[in-house]
């Protein structure tokens, strides 16, 4: 009733202020000492008494910030608890629910996720978040937790019991004080170190929190801080850069092509409100500013091909210009669709019954290649007639009885097929097809490869567990070793990226004993191996692209406040 009042006098308020112009509006000496009421405000400085009382700690720990840390520690500052996601408060409410009514309280469904119910949801956000109202049909789309059908989230997720307020917790996050405010409200600060010695703080979560005349907590706002520690440090040529086309989370923007000497084409995700778009952007190689950006739908990827942009979709191929201008729509035919909405489905005994991972199409725009449950499959766009190239592999394991085709790609100008095998944990093999032959073949790199990458040219780099690179040139099906047992870093813990051009590589091996990544780069030329051109410590990094020209496109990510690009220097 009291908020229904206040609302409506603010309503007035607005309405009647809205009627005036400036110079009809009395001034008032003190304006922000009163306010809308016209009453005196208080002014003075929150103080804050740190609390010490074992029972409170204890309490305000086990029954309101434990299981916090792994939901609503997660997002960021919120001014109010209605700014925290909905998939922020289920996950919240999971733990919560069966830590007031036991874990018996939750169903179990048939695929071993236990259920909580959308009113389950709001009764635990009402209780510990003062929020009675939550809107579900705003969840993402990319939240595989949510089933709309059962109004419900599933959770794999099993429930400890929390610790003691005084020990650390298996994050390596701790409670670290509970202070009582002038206000009449509370302050708890969670903290979590660099290392275990804790010289440096990571992350400080500091919540304002609400106590009820019956000792219950509540939450009220939350505020997330990660001092600034400079722990990453890089050694080399380079020019660094902030973002790349204005998106500043390291690792959002992946590079797909070189248009030309000073354009790159891009594609990545965005996040509006809670979902996330995908967008395909034109970037400015002398400054990372992006020329041009459109949000497109890029679920099974992006090319560059013969001039023309080549961006695959769930419904249709879209053919662009290197403006992002659309050139032609072709709509996929009717049973790549139904392959697509079917996607991977399981019987009881979790064996695949149907298969479906992704597709590719000819540079010509006339054939469609695919896998299925029985195999790789090339599809005529004009007639929609499907030949099956070659079934699926039986490996006789009880196991992994079958390995299936997947990654498809036309390379050789599509003459050929690329794709990988599956295997258990990771790739079973590669195997390549030859259209004018009708023939194919395992390229025996399963034993000794874990590492790929496939150029837009249509070489296939390789790194081997003998401390070298395969390349393969699928065109004239030759491959050559290049050694590099003389760099820096661990040979099975390595990135690639290869040149469009087909020149230059860059080699990425990683120390994780000092937390140093080296970046090398070859010239396939002379086989020339450049070693440890750029040095990165304390920080993960992930090649972005290699120019025509040799230039190595990296960045690097120290949670949770250090990040960035770098671009080495062209050597003269």
């Amino acid at each position: 009733m009291y908020k229904k009042i206040a609302i409506l006098l603010a309503v007035i308020f607005i309405i009647g202020a809205s009627g005036c112009s400036d110079k009809e509006r009395p001034e008032k000496e003190n304006p922000s000492s009163e306010d809308f009421f016209g009453q005196e405000q208080d002014t003075t400085p929150v103080k804050a008494v740190e609390v010490k009382d074992e029972a409170m700690l204890q309490s305000v720990w086990q029954d309101l910030l434990y299981d916090s840390i792994t939901s609503i520690g997660n997002q960021e500052s919120f001014a109010s608890t209605s700014e925290l996601s909905v998939e922020t408060i289920a996950q919240y409410a999971f733990f919560r629910y069966q830590r007031d009514y036991g874990e018996e309280a939750l169903e179990l469904g048939e695929d071993q996720r236990k259920r909580i119910k959308e009113s389950q949801i709001l009764e635990i956000s009402e209780r510990y978040l003062d929020r009675e109202e939550l809107d579900f049909s705003k969840v993402s789309e990319l939240d595989y937790s949510y089933l709309p059908d059962e109004k419900a989230f599933g959770y794999y997720m099993s429930i400890e019991e929390p610790t003691d307020y005084t020990e650390n917790t298996a994050w390596g996050i701790r409670f670290d004080k509970l202070e009582q405010l002038s206000n009449g409200r509370y302050r708890a600060t969670l903290v979590d170190y660099v290392d275990q010695e804790e010289a440096l703080v990571e992350t400080y979560w500091r919540y304002e929190l609400g106590r009820r005349e019956d000792g219950s907590w509540y939450f009220i706002s939350g505020t997330k801080e990660h001092p600034d520690n400079h722990l990453v440090k890089i050694e080399g040529n380079y020019t660094e850069y902030t973002s790349i086309g204005g998106h500043e989370t390291s690792g959002d923007s992946n590079f797909v092509a070189q248009l030309d000497e000073n354009r790159a084409l891009v594609v990545g995700q965005k996040k509006e409100e809670n979902e996330y778009v995908s967008y395909l952007g034109v970037l400015n190689l002398k400054d990372m500013s992006m020329v041009t950006e459109i949000e497109i739908e890029v679920k099974y990827g992006v090319s560059w091909q013969d001039g023309q942009i080549i961006v695959k979709g769930t419904d249709a191929v879209v053919v662009l210009d290197d403006s992002l201008k659309q050139k032609q729509k072709i709509m996929l035919p009717i049973i790549l669709k139904q392959a697509i909405d079917q996607g991977t489905t399981y019987d009881d005994s979790n064996n695949i019954v149907h298969f479906f991972r992704d597709y590719d199409i000819s540079p010509d725009l006339q054939h469609f290649c695919y896998a299925d449950e029985e195999g790789l499959k090339l599809l005529d766009a004009g007639s929609e007639e499907v030949l099956l190239l070659s079934k699926t592999l039986d490996l006789g394991y009880d196991l992994l009885p079958y390995s299936y085709y997947i990654d498809c790609h036309f390379v050789s100008g599509g003459n050929k097929i690329l794709t990988a095998m599956s295997g258990y944990e990771e790739l079973y093999d590669r195997y390549l097809y030859d259209l004018e032959n009708m023939s194919g073949h395992l390229l025996k790199v399963g034993e000794y490869g874990y590492s790929a990458y496939l150029s837009e040219a249509g070489q296939l780099l390789i790194a081997t567990s003998e401390s070298n690179l395969m390349l393969y040139d699928l065109a004239k099906e030759e491959k050559r070793s290049l050694d590099t047992t003389e760099v820096k870093g661990a040979q099975e813990d390595i990135s690639l990226m290869y040149a469009d051009s087909g020149q230059f590589i860059a080699y990425a091996t990683t120390e994780a004993e000092t937390y140093t990544t080296y970046i090398h780069r070859i010239d396939t030329e002379t086989d020339q191996i450049e070693a440890n051109i750029l040095k990165i410590e304390e920080a993960s990094v992930n090649l972005i692209a290699v120019l025509n020209d040799g230039r190595v496109l990296a960045a690097y990510y120290r949670y949770p406040n250090e990040y960035g690009y770098i671009l080495s220097t062209k050597e003269e």
